[in-house]
């Protein structure tokens, strides 16, 4: 009786890199160890009560699992001691067919009717799901596992013909009838299968799109055989049944060598242990692959190992993106304090046309000099007791004298009440501030550390208020609130995120004549949803779905110093910021097999600017305009926010991953318009753009602020 054979196959591309050493073969109850580099054979274990086994399919390193064909067991063997069980027992076969893994469930097949039978490993349930017309004569099939499977394609060795089954919904259709008596198929991609026929002892090659057929290899010397696997697209292994030999095939050129040759004498079935080569690799994809050498299942294996660019499916799969969003929410929060120390650089300007002497010139009117009384007085951000217990201002031979009355009409007098410059500034204090800024932000970051580049858009509002005690000598304290949402969107559609976030400030100043300090704490909170595709060739379209959040704790410092001239003020800076953030683990969904997890970690950005300032102001009858430029140079530099702590979801171990490692040295500009009406009924607003610069980094930031003096 000639025992059909089940190979699993991932629906993937395979390459040159695949490491394949050791393969592992049956014969009777025994189950056989194959060094294919060697050629060295060894029994590795009998296991008890089986008969014939016929079908074997790695879960791991050390687990396999296999079928006997005549008592419908599914056993599990340790591969590292040869101990085994029974997991279930398919009672309505008649004899069981090879056997193909994918997650919690295992495939079978039944020689004489066709079924195609999914057995849960977890409790042993089992259901039929599809069936191959016409009475087979014995089944070999190969799952279609590009991240779930979904799809089985199906040799009879009766009639060789290939058949398409939907695992699904239970339907199938003939993709090509091929040789008499096929033993194996094993998948290479969506397009191309390989099978061998037991009579001819060739290899086919079978287009899956059109149903057309060649031969890929015949082998000369062999009598019978009876399956196959893939170790690249370029090679193949293939067992002999009556001269017990495996076969090395190259698929190019259909050249043949015999690696080894098992004392058994049945020889069934073949599964190798998939290792994707590191010859090449460093860095991330080195980490990458050693992890996945070490801990994932053999049915995720294929998806990478037998592809033709292992550094480029590697970097396809690898979650070293999921730092991108982290970044971004880091970025976004130093937007938000952007707002705060640009309405903070206001504030210092606004008191600085305050502080300066009123000077008359001889082509301003009376009406105008009233005006422009009135904006230093209704721009004023001091607070004080009323003007009544204010003592008068100590005369000065540097202060000219407040126009008479008698030099202008009665009507523009100003009134006794209105007294000098200074006593309409105390009439006029503005004990709050509240402010509202408004702002977009674009970044692009360049590919770098085996990661792609990436690009975002924020948008995003700060609110706040503030509370101000004098002119210079006492401090300004404020506090708001603060949202941005945020997209990310990474270059050749490798993923994307949206990021919602919000934070809490409570900020301060601190103002002499010419030095100022300011300070801010920020609180914040975000939550990120993110999409990794993973377009593997080969293998239809995945998205790796995730969702996370994490907490923010920012402080803010900056000195500077203002030298001030009439009209024209310079502003030499310097600030620090510091993100730092605690996020939450996750783990990905939508990926099947190549699903991602990742562990809580802390990490952080600091970022220093230092530069100047330059402020020029023109005052008018209806108020004032401020231009402020500022040119300054940025270092900016994350601290483990591109290390990720990850795992395959499912499997044991993690492994660690770094981008976004190197510090950044920015220069960066700014530009911002300052309008300050004379009559406080009206509110004061700015609109500023800032821009960072560096060789792999520039950001672009456009604020409006409007705001009210009570």
């Amino acid at each position: 009786m000639r025992i059909p054979i089940l190979m699993l196959c991932l629906l993937a591309s395979s390459a040159m890199y695949a490491d394949a050493s050791t393969a592992y073969t049956l014969s009777g109850n025994s189950v056989y160890s194959v060094n294919l580099t060697n050629g060295s054979v060894s029994a590795l274990t009998s296991i008890p009560g089986a008969t014939i086994l016929n079908g074997i399919a790695l879960e791991n390193n050390t687990t396999a699992y296999m079928v006997d064909f005549p008592s419908h067991n599914l056993y599990r063997v340790n591969l590292t001691n040869g101990a085994s069980s029974i997991v279930a027992n398919v009672a309505i076969a008649t004899h069981l067919s090879g056997l193909a893994l994918a997650g919690s469930s295992a495939y079978t097949g039944d020689f004489s009717s066709g079924n195609i039978y999914r057995i849960n490993l977890m409790n042993g349930s089992f259901s039929t799901i599809a069936n191959i017309p016409g009475g087979p004569n014995g089944i070999d099939l190969s799952l279609s596992l590009q991240t779930t499977p979904i799809f089985a394609y199906v040799a009879t060795n009766g009639g060789g013909q290939i058949h398409h089954v939907n695992l699904t919904n239970d339907t199938s259709n003939l993709v090509a009838s091929v040789g008499s008596f096929l033993r194996d198929i094993v998948l290479l991609n969506n397009e191309t299968v390989f099978t061998v026929d037991n009579i001819s002892n060739k290899v086919y090659e079978i287009n899956l799109t059109n149903g057309n057929v060649s031969v890929a290899a015949a082998i000369p010397g062999a009598m019978s055989l009876n399956g196959i696997a893939l170790a690249s697209n370029t090679t193949a292994y293939v067992l002999d049944n009556v001269t017990h030999s495996t076969y090395l095939i190259n698929l190019t050129n259909g050249s043949s060598s015999v690696v080894a040759v098992t004392p058994a004498t049945v020889f069934r079935s073949i599964a190798l242990v998939l290792q994707i080569s590191t010859s090449g690799l460093n860095g991330n994809h080195l980490r990458f692959a050693d992890y996945l050498n070490a801990n994932a299942p053999q049915t995720t294996m294929p998806l990478l190992a037998l592809q033709s660019d292992i550094p480029g499916s590697l970097e396809i799969a690898i979650p070293t993106r999921n730092a991108i969003f982290t970044f971004a929410a880091q970025t976004t929060q130093l937007a938000f304090g952007q707002q705060i120390y640009d309405h903070l650089a206001q504030k210092r300007n606004r008191k600085t046309w305050q502080s300066q002497p009123m000077q008359i010139s001889q082509p301003m009117t009376a009406q105008a000099h009233l005006n422009r009384n009135r904006l230093f007085a209704d721009a004023s951000d001091s607070t004080n007791p009323s003007s009544e217990n204010s003592p008068e201002p100590p005369p000065s031979e540097h202060t000219p004298e407040s126009p008479s009355s008698e030099n202008f009409p009665e009507s523009l007098a100003p009134s006794a009440c209105e007294g000098n410059v200074s006593e309409k500034i105390w009439m006029n204090e503005a004990y709050y501030s509240p402010w509202l800024g408004v702002f977009g932000e674009y970044t692009h970051e360049r590919s770098q550390k085996q990661t792609p580049s990436f690009e975002t858009g924020s948008g995003g509002f700060v609110l706040a208020t503030d509370y101000h005690r004098d002119l210079h000598f006492a401090p300004l304290i404020g506090g708001g609130m603060a949202y941005a949402h945020t997209h990310v969107h990474e270059a050749d559609s490798a993923g994307h995120a949206n990021i919602n976030q919000g934070a809490l400030v409570l900020y301060g100043a601190w103002n002499e004549p010419e030095w100022y300090v300011n300070w801010a704490l920020w609180g914040g909170y975000y939550h990120a949803n993110n999409v990794r595709n993973v377009n593997l060739p080969g293998i239809p379209s995945g998205s790796a779905a995730s969702s996370t959040h994490g907490w923010q704790l920012t402080p803010h410092f900056e000195i500077g110093y203002n030298y001030e001239d009439n009209w024209f003020c310079v502003e030499p800076f310097d600030m620090v910021d510091w993100v730092a953030c605690w996020e939450n683990g996750f783990e990905e969904h939508g990926a099947g097999m190549l699903d991602m997890g990742q562990k809580d970690r802390f990490c952080s950005l600091l970022r220093n600017e230092l530069g100047v300032r330059f402020v020029e102001t023109l005052v008018y009858d209806w108020g004032a305009i401020a231009f402020r430029e500022k040119g300054s140079y940025v270092y900016q530099k994350a601290f483990q926010t591109g290390v990720i702590t990850a795992f395959l979801v499912g499997s044991p171990g993690s492994f660690i991953v770094s981008t976004l490692t190197g510090a950044q040295n920015l220069g960066a500009v700014e530009f911002e318009t300052l309008f300050t009406p004379s009559n406080k009924k009206y509110p004061y607003g700015t609109i500023s753009y800032q821009g960072e610069f560096g060789s792999r980094y520039q950001s672009h930031q456009g604020m409006i602020t409007i705001g009210m003096d009570f």
